[in-house]
């Protein structure tokens, strides 16, 4: 009797490793940085070209901020080409050895556009946005 049961865990073990094997094979979304600015203090900033999705004059994007210290900020936005405006969705900030240091997430009415100005690291990262198709 004993041994049907131990017959019967080995089979459910298993089929447990055979569906975690499968997980860990399939591919992850891919990420591709386009370089876009950097700001006077250094910090590199990037889209991820894979990420962009258009709903007319809006895009969607993940911009990442690599600080001078290593550690980096992902932040999801959405860009309003046509009016040179962006609303923050969410952001992450990491330290350098990739933990997570804070995340942030607005919601609702705590999503406030707000203009970009001209001349700046942040318009040169939403104009290659919005360049991009």
């Amino acid at each position: 009797m004993a041994s049907s049961c131990f017959c019967k865990s080995r089979a459910l073990s298993g089929g447990f490793f055979a569906v975690l094997a499968l997980l860990v094979a399939l591919p992850s979304r891919a990420e591709t940085w386009i370089p876009t600015s950097r700001s006077p203090y250094g910090t590199a900033y990037a889209f991820d070209a894979d990420s962009l999705k258009r709903e007319g004059q809006n895009v969607t994007a993940w911009v990442r901020g690599t600080y001078t210290t290593g550690g980096f900020e992902k932040s999801l936005s959405r860009y309003n080409c046509s009016r040179k405006a962006v609303t923050a969705l969410s952001s992450t900030i990491h330290r350098a050895d990739g933990s997570v240091e804070n995340r942030f997430t607005w919601t609702g009415k705590q999503q406030t556009e707000i203009p970009v100005l001209p001349g700046t690291y942040a318009e040169k990262t939403m104009k290659a946005i919005c360049a991009r198709r």
